[in-house]
C-alpha cells in the first residue's frame, strides 16, 4: 500500500489489526513504522535505557513478534530474543519483511507461548538478564490474560537485570482499557510505572499507541524523552482486583463504549 506521501509499505494485518508495517526499498527499510516509532512507549525505551547512554550492548527480550520492526532498533552487540506462539507469524516476519535479517546484533526467535518458554528457561539456567522486556502481545480483543497477572510479572522481574532494568508493555487497545491493571501489578511489585500515549509521527508512518512503562528505580524516567511524552501512573483504579493466575476479568478493563 501507498501512504499520504506516496510511498510504498507492506503491512502484517490480522483480520482488522494491524501488527506492523515496513517501508519499500533500502532507504528507508530500518525505520520503525506504526506502533513502535521513535516517539512511542517502545522506541522511548529501546533508545533511552542507561547502558544506551553509555554506548553499551542491551539485551532485549520481546513477547511477540509482528512483523519484526523493533528489531529496528538493534545495534552491533545487541542480542534480541524475540517469543512467538504463532508459527505463520515467524515465517511471514522473516520471509516478507526484513527487520530480523538487518539486524546487526544477535536475533533470536524462540516459537512458543513465551510464558511457558521463560518458565523453562529460568528452570534450565536462571534469568536471561534482560535490560529491557517488552511485551507487546494486546493489539486484539482477545488478549491473553495469562501474561498479565501477578504471577506472570514474577517472572519478568524474574529475567531482568539491575535495577536500570525496564519493562515495557504495549496496551494500545480499542476496546480495552489496560493502563491501571498494568499501574497495579507495578504497584504490587514496588516498581514505578508511567503511561506513554502519543499519535505517532506521520513522517515515519507512525500510529498512535499506548505504553506501560515499568521500572525498579524512578531514575530512569527522568530521561528528557521520557518526561517529555510520559505521564506518571496512579497506583490503579480501586475498583480493579489484581489479576492472578487464578482470577481474571475481562469485564473490569472494558472501555465505556457507546454505540
Amino acid at each position: 500500500e501507498t501512504d499520504a506521501q506516496g510511498r510504498v509499505l507492506r503491512f502484517l494485518d490480522n483480520g482488522k489489526i494491524m501488527h506492523g508495517s515496513q517501508f519499500r526499498g533500502p532507504a528507508m527499510a530500518r525505520i520503525p513504522t506504526a506502533y513502535y516509532g521513535f516517539e512511542s512507549g517502545g522506541g522511548i525505551t529501546l533508545l533511552i535505557h542507561p547502558l544506551r547512554i553509555q554506548a553499551k550492548p542491551v539485551r532485549v527480550g520481546v513477547i511477540g513478534l509482528g512483523a519484526g520492526t523493533l528489531a529496528a532498533y538493534c545495534k552491533p552487540g545487541d542480542a534480541f530474543r524475540f517469543y512467538e506462539i504463532n508459527p505463520d507469524v515467524v515465517r511471514v516476519a522473516k520471509e516478507y519483511f526484513t527487520y530480523l535479517k538487518d539486524c546487526p546484533g544477535l536475533v533470536e526467535v524462540v516459537t512458543g507461548d513465551a510464558r511457558i518458554a521463560l518458565e523453562e528457561e529460568l528452570m534450565a539456567g536462571g534469568g536471561n538478564r534482560f535490560d529491557i522486556l517488552i511485551v507487546d502481545a494486546f493489539t486484539d480483543d482477545a488478549i491473553p490474560a495469562h501474561l498479565l497477572t501477578r504471577e506472570a510479572f514474577a517472572l519478568w522481574r524474574a529475567h531482568l537485570a539491575g535495577s536500570a532494568a525496564i519493562l515495557a508493555v504495549h496496551i494500545s487497545n480499542n476496546h480495552l482499557d489496560l493502563a491501571p491493571l498494568v499501574a497495579m501489578l507495578a504497584r504490587d511489585a514496588a516498581w514505578n510505572a508511567v503511561l506513554v500515549d502519543t499519535s505517532g509521527n506521520p513522517e515515519e508512518a507512525g500510529t498512535r499507541s499506548q505504553w506501560m512503562l515499568i521500572s525498579p528505580d524512578p531514575i530512569v524516567f527522568e530521561s528528557p524523552a521520557i518526561r517529555r511524552y510520559a505521564k506518571r501512573q496512579r497506583s490503579g483504579d480501586q475498583d480493579i482486583r489484581l489479576w492472578t493466575d487464578e482470577y481474571s476479568s475481562i469485564f473490569q478493563v472494558l472501555r465505556n463504549i457507546w454505540f
